[in-house]
């Protein structure tokens, strides 16, 4: 039996490199998988975020050019409202790029990249 036994052990070392190289394969192309997907996340997020600062910008000159058409009670109360969509749309954008950093970072990215800093 310990014969048979040894016999395994060497088995199962001369198996070793190929396993630990076929691990570090997986690695490898894991940690390529997250940075192309942080680009693409990256991407998205600076499409998005640009897309709602073109539209804020339309907001700004909609409301100069409806500035000189209201009074002033009006202007006050449109003038507050607008900042307070503008506050929601900032926090909203926090909580996107906050998402997005979660969807980047995963429990299984954050595994990796700590593997990698090794």
């Amino acid at each position: 039996r310990q014969g048979e036994s040894d016999r395994l052990v060497l088995a199962k070392a001369s198996q070793l490199p190929s396993v630990v190289e076929a691990e570090l394969l997986a690695i490898s192309k894991e940690r390529d998988d997250l940075r192309k997907q942080k680009i693409v996340e990256e991407e998205k997020f600076w499409k998005y975020y640009e897309s709602l600062c073109d539209r804020l910008d339309i907001a700004e000159s909609v409301l100069s050019e409806q500035r000189l058409k209201l009074h002033p009670q009006e202007v006050k109360t449109t003038s507050e409202w607008l900042a307070a969509r503008c506050d929601a749309m900032c926090l909203k954008l926090k909580v996107l790029r906050g998402q997005l950093l979660c969807d980047t970072y995963s429990p299984k990215a954050v595994a990796a990249l700590k593997h990698i800093r090794k």
